[in-house]
């Protein structure tokens, strides 16, 4: 019975000749929990669930496979169109190959502390296992320090802090930070400077710099809070602060009662900077706001009021004692529905020779964001240094036109033609009204285009000529004789002799009668048209 049973199990097992099987067979004993200490227990489970997934992924690619083989997919493409959507569809799993592996190593490379509730924590470079983003999220009654031995740091967020104290004294690659969602949060900048912190949808946010730490270059980008408190100290010892909030900076244009315009009017109010020991003329109410005189609203291109120039803008009425209860006043009765409220962009920022901080309405040029007076800034440095190109390429359009009258008296027509097209190209972008040379740019304009038409003469373009010649009387004073005597000069080179002999006479007309060589010299151009023309009408008489 047993050989029968060996013979039945022999003529089951598939035939594989000349391969071994070294195949171990395959574990089936079950995971059990109390068998293996926890940390090994998950990882069994992890590495079972990755196992069936890469099995299950498998199988479907096998499925599909199979599916596009009966369905002739694996045949030659049906179109070009089929073609290119085929291409596309495998560029597209490209792409989205790299963004996953994108978004994992972003993931691996951020450290978060999140969902802590009354902790006083230092981070140590053990505990953020050499991440380079730092997450602080969901912290609420929270002492959290980032020390300076933190190395290699890109960047920090913090999000929906509460009642938390944040010191962040460590160095970041980017010098960027961003905090958004916070209620009452205290943030330190200390030992390390920060160039640009944003700070979105915040309300009651101190933000401190630590001696010396603030400059000039550095920013401070806001919107949508409430009560946003910055200061910083100087190497000097002194103090800046100055405060932002969108319901009551922006009250009298995105505050609606009943109207869907803005209201007109309105009163520019100081710019809340204060130095500590110190009160300016901005400074002489109530949280260092004082109402100066009213001024006429901007628009834009649309015809929507532009935000004012600085924060604290209030309209006044009913004589109010301070801009600040005017604006609150306003907020109580108005409804806030218009998204541009929150939307509105603040900057913040050190003024120059250290006067003081300056908070402003940002607006956004193309990928920037800049302030009303950076732009007018940038608009007179522009119109500087325009105003020097121009007398730059006055000078260098002179020098040009001199190179040219010395490579025509050397007879060396082609090339002071050059140098006469590089002056009039140069002189066009110039300042008409330069005073660095005695004539005007424009008289150089028309004298290239004379002296140039002379070079083709010299040359035989003679419809070259006439062109430069007609573009030195339409540039040159009415009395410009050369203008017109080199457009008889070409127009007699083309054998259009009757066309010739008006431009001559008019430039025999405005010639100085003192200038005789001159005088001699049109004279005889004249005397030649008319000799040309008398043969050409005797030779179609004839005819």
């Amino acid at each position: 019975m047993s050989d029968i049973i060996n013979k039945v199990e022999e003529d089951e097992m598939p035939i594989i000749e000349d391969v071994p099987n070294t195949k171990e067979p395959k574990e089936t004993e079950p995971i059990r929990r109390d068998n293996l200490p926890q940390k090994d227990y998950y990882k069994k489970w992890d590495n079972f669930t990755t196992e069936e997934l890469d099995n299950l992924d498998d199988e479907e690619k096998k499925e599909k496979e199979e599916s596009d083989r009966l369905m002739g997919k694996d045949k030659a493409l049906y179109s070009d169109a089929h073609k290119k959507d085929k291409t596309t569809h495998e560029a597209l799993k490209e792409a989205k190959k790299v963004w996953d592996r994108r978004r994992e190593e972003e993931i691996q490379a951020k450290f978060e502390l999140i969902d802590l509730n009354d902790e006083n924590k230092i981070l140590t470079s053990d505990e953020i296992e050499n991440k380079k983003v730092i997450m602080l999220k969901n912290l609420k009654n929270c002492n959290i320090e980032l020390p300076g031995n933190l190395y290699g740091i890109i960047k920090i967020f913090i999000e929906k802090c509460v009642e938390c104290t944040i010191t962040v004294k460590c160095k970041m690659i980017t010098s960027h930070l961003e905090v958004s969602h916070c209620e009452t949060l205290n943030l330190n900048v200390e030992e390390e400077e920060i160039h640009t912190v944003q700070v979105d949808l915040c309300k009651n946010v101190n933000l401190h710099y630590g001696k010396g730490l603030f400059k000039e270059d550095h920013r401070i980008y806001s919107a949508g809070c409430l009560n946003l408190n910055m200061k910083t100290i100087m190497n000097d010892g002194s103090e800046f602060t100055s405060r932002n909030d969108y319901i009551q900076d922006l009250a009298p244009m995105v505050v609606y009662t009943g109207s869907t315009e803005a209201d007109p009017s309105r009163v520019e109010v100081g710019s809340g900077v204060t130095k500590k020991g110190e009160e300016g003329e901005s400074n002489k109410t109530k949280d260092n706001v004082s109402v100066e005189k009213e001024e006429e609203v901007e628009l834009d291109s649309d015809g929507n009021p532009l935000p004012s120039l600085k924060v604290g803008v209030v309209p006044a009425e009913n004589g109010d004692a301070t801009a600040e209860g005017q604006a609150k006043k306003n907020a109580s009765q108005a409804s806030y529905s218009d998204p541009r409220s929150e939307e509105q962009h603040f900057l913040t920022k050190l003024l120059p020779k250290n006067k003081g901080l300056l908070t402003e309405v940002a607006i956004q040029v193309g990928n920037r964001w800049a302030t009303r007076s950076e732009l007018d800034l940038e608009t007179v440095n522009e119109a500087e240094v325009t105003a020097r190109e121009m007398q730059e390429n006055t000078f260098r359009a002179e020098k040009e036109k001199l190179c040219g009258n010395q490579s025509f008296m050397n007879a060396e027509y082609s090339q002071a033609a050059v140098h006469y097209t590089m002056a009039i190209d140069l002189a066009n972008t110039a300042d008409s009204q330069s005073t660095i040379f005695p004539q005007p740019v424009s008289s150089l304009i028309h004298q290239c285009y004379s002296n140039r038409a002379a070079c083709f003469l010299k040359l035989g373009q003679h419809e070259r000529a006439l062109a430069d010649a007609d573009s030195c009387i339409q540039t040159a004073p009415d009395n410009f004789v050369k203008g017109h005597f080199r457009r008889g000069l070409a127009l007699h080179a083309l054998g259009r002799y009757a066309d010739a002999l008006p431009s001559l006479g008019r430039a025999l007309r405005l010639e100085d009668p003192t200038k005789k060589k001159a005088i001699q010299q049109i004279k005889e151009a004249i005397t030649f048209a008319e000799r040309k023309l008398d043969m050409e009408m005797r030779k179609r008489m004839s005819r």
